[in-house]
């Protein structure tokens, strides 16, 4: 918000939900289990959204030695539970059949604003007052055509923590917020509105992203059985910190996976006799019967 009013041509919606993207945690899960299975072999996909993810960021990896990411593998998904949990995190794999293993990576990025700020009240733009941070340096306007003019804070080790008003409705699928801050990125150029002070909200965020698609991935005899991820931001008057985990569980193509055949919707029974070729009963039963008797007396 400038002096004359929202610079963004992309307002906010109040209908949209908060979500979070972390790439780096499920490139480190993948690369983890190459090392693993000692192998180059590239991932081959069973579904759209495996391809147009590879295509999209496969390329990143190279530069995964410079974000602080951490990942380990383990023929026991026990042990990375462990390890998950020592880090905070409470998401657990099922266990893994031999020869099957487990990978888990863990994004953990903190920064600290390179000028102090101090904590105020932000005014919502639909009237609501929240906590939040003010600074009086420290920070530029840039400009994109993704999202007009958008916040930059700079902090002391060099990243910067971006923050544009937009309605980024038709980009929240496939990645799609990742792919509009890239967007954004080749496209900024220096704006020429300096305020005297900004304010931003402070945010505390919890989620569990749905990384299923990456179910059935495989990749040298083995798939994707299992995929988690538990996102965590937060963020205030001293800086920011975004950590991610995600866990996959690989399982081996070559052994019988195990199946079963569940009777899960209303069903016919009948008790056949080998005294007669006539049933001794009959019945068809719906949910409100599913209950467990006292007993059969």
């Amino acid at each position: 918000m400038g002096q004359d009013g929202n610079h963004s041509h992309r307002k906010g919606s109040k209908g949209l939900k908060t979500k979070t993207e972390a790439i780096w945690p499920i490139l480190g899960c993948l690369i983890k289990a190459q090392e693993f299975l000692k192998t180059e072999e590239n991932y081959h996909c069973v579904n759209k959204e495996q391809k147009d993810f590879l295509h999209l960021f496969w390329k990143w990896n190279e530069d995964l030695g410079k974000i602080p990411v951490e990942s380990r593998a383990d023929l026991s998904s026990d042990v990375i539970n462990t390890w998950l949990a020592e880090k905070g995190f409470d998401i657990k794999l099922d266990p893994v059949c031999a020869p099957g293993f487990a990978v888990a990576s863990i994004l953990d990025a903190l920064v600290e604003w390179k000028s102090d700020g101090k904590q105020c009240k932000v005014d919502c733009f639909y009237g609501k007052q929240y906590d939040g941070v003010r600074m009086d340096s420290g920070y530029r306007i840039l400009y994109s055509p993704e999202v007009g003019q958008y916040l930059q804070v700079y902090t002391k080790t060099g990243e910067s923590v971006n923050m544009a008003v937009c309605d980024p409705a038709g980009d929240l699928d496939n990645f799609g917020l990742t792919r509009l801050a890239m967007k954004i990125n080749d496209t900024m150029i220096p704006d020429s509105f300096h305020p005297s002070y900004i304010s931003f909200p402070m945010i505390d965020c919890d989620q569990n992203p749905d990384i299923s698609f990456l179910k059935c991935l495989e990749i040298k005899g083995f798939n994707i059985g299992e995929a988690l991820q538990k996102t965590r931001f937060r963020m205030n008057e001293n800086g920011a910190r975004a950590q991610s985990a995600v866990a996959m569980g690989f399982r081996c193509l070559c052994c019988i996976q195990p199946t079963f055949f569940n009777i899960d919707s209303p069903f016919l029974l009948w008790i056949n006799s080998p005294k007669t070729r006539y049933p001794i009963f009959t019945g068809y039963f719906t949910q409100e019967t599913w209950k467990k008797p006292k007993d059969l007396k």
